[in-house]
């Protein structure tokens, strides 16, 4: 069997076997590497791909380390072009005890980029602040709002130009817990999606430092009740970038916990405060949390299409700012749906990586690289808090 471009199937499948990268984690000492094997051992188990992990010691720049690949013997074909994480996850690992984590193993085993970590602790780390973030993201409910933002007076208090203080002896985990998760859903609270999206990885990278680095989730705290970190500080503090421009993320690997930027490339609505693009977080089985609509998680194609259909919302009236009206958005979104051949087109426009400079060309809405979090645990970590 080949596809379009005369490549056999068996030999897309080889050569993508080869380019991955996987995981790395530097030899240690004999105790520590046998007892942190054993752990991922388990873990590989429990996803069900524990018969597919190839496990090696090599030289990755000039230091000895162990690196973990998967073996793609058997996948469909049509998965890999993109690395569609979600639906490899159901071909190859249909017995997972747990579809997330499964998805979330596969994709590391899989990656084009090599993901490193400093040791088997942190690797273990990372997975459960990712856990944290699915959970997180999952049951969050907030009301969209580009500039007019509320918080739970209890834990918050808005300080003109600083942003919500957390409140004088006041938990930082509880706050942020309180903040997303309202006890019934009038009583959500107002956020701007990138905004929302820092408070979930937040919230989960301090539940975890709760835990196995009291001093960074103390020092997490100390940040907030002087003030909050946010965009550019927050990314620079808690976040990392993988792929580049250069060596792009492919289109349709996405690991669970992953924040994502999807870009509007239409100039007029890309203009309007909070339409210039949607921070989400991937939830896995391929889904992102809709923190609107708690119950309609989206898709990529999904997204797009609402990103897509911005353009038909716009409003103007005389003296003030233009505005988008949803209403009008999920009107021509549910019309498009009506025409697959439209919608086809849209897809292939929309689903180009976006351009690299800030000039609207014929770049599309996806990213080419995934903002993830950054080390926790006392030994190696990375987070970056200011002075």
């Amino acid at each position: 069997m080949t596809d379009e471009t005369g490549i056999s199937s068996a030999a897309l499948v080889d050569g993508l076997a080869c380019a991955c990268a996987g995981i790395t984690v530097p030899v240690g000492n004999e105790t520590a590497d046998g007892s942190g094997i054993k752990a991922l051992q388990a873990h590989f188990e429990r996803a069900g791909l524990q018969t597919r992990v190839r496990h090696a010691v090599e030289t990755v720049r000039d230091r000895l380390c162990h690196r973990f690949r998967l073996d793609l013997s058997g996948a469909p074909a049509e998965l890999l072009a993109d690395l569609d994480t979600a639906r490899l996850t159901g071909a190859l690992a249909p017995d997972a005890e747990a579809a997330v984590e499964a998805e979330i193993w596969l994709a590391w085993l899989v990656s084009p980029m090599e993901l490193s970590f400093p040791n088997f602790d942190e690797l273990l780390a990372q997975f459960r602040v990712r856990c944290g973030i699915v959970d997180a993201a999952s049951s969050t409910l907030v009301d969209f709002h580009a500039t007019a933002v509320n918080r739970p007076v209890s834990h918050w208090t808005y300080v003109e130009g600083v942003g919500f203080r957390l409140n004088p002896g006041k938990s930082l985990a509880e706050g942020l817990d309180l903040a997303l998760h309202p006890k019934t859903p009038e009583a959500r609270y107002a956020f701007s999606c990138k905004r929302a999206s820092e408070y979930v990885v937040l919230l989960a990278m301090a539940r975890e430092a709760q835990h196995s680095n009291p001093a960074l989730y103390a020092a997490m705290e100390r940040q907030w009740h002087k003030g909050p970190l946010m965009a550019d500080a927050f990314e620079a503090a808690f976040l990392s970038p993988v792929g580049t421009a250069t060596c792009p993320a492919p289109k349709r690997w996405y690991v669970p916990g992953d924040r994502v930027w999807f870009r509007n490339p239409e100039p007029l609505s890309a203009d309007v405060a909070g339409y210039e693009g949607s921070f989400v977080l991937y939830l896995g089985s391929g889904h992102f949390a809709n923190f609107w609509k708690q119950e309609k998680p989206f898709t990529v194609d999904s997204k797009m299409l609402e990103i897509y259909c911005w353009r038909f919302g716009i409003e103007t009236r005389e003296g003030e700012e233009p505005t988008i009206n949803d209403d009008l958005v999920d009107e021509a979104v549910a019309q498009h749906l009506q025409r697959p051949e439209e919608v086809a087109a849209i897809a292939e426009q929309m689903y180009r990586y976006q351009d690299v400079n800030p000039i609207n060309a014929d770049g599309g809405a996806i990213d080419y690289q995934r903002e993830v979090p950054r080390f926790v645990l006392p030994d190696s970590c990375s987070v970056e808090l200011p002075d």
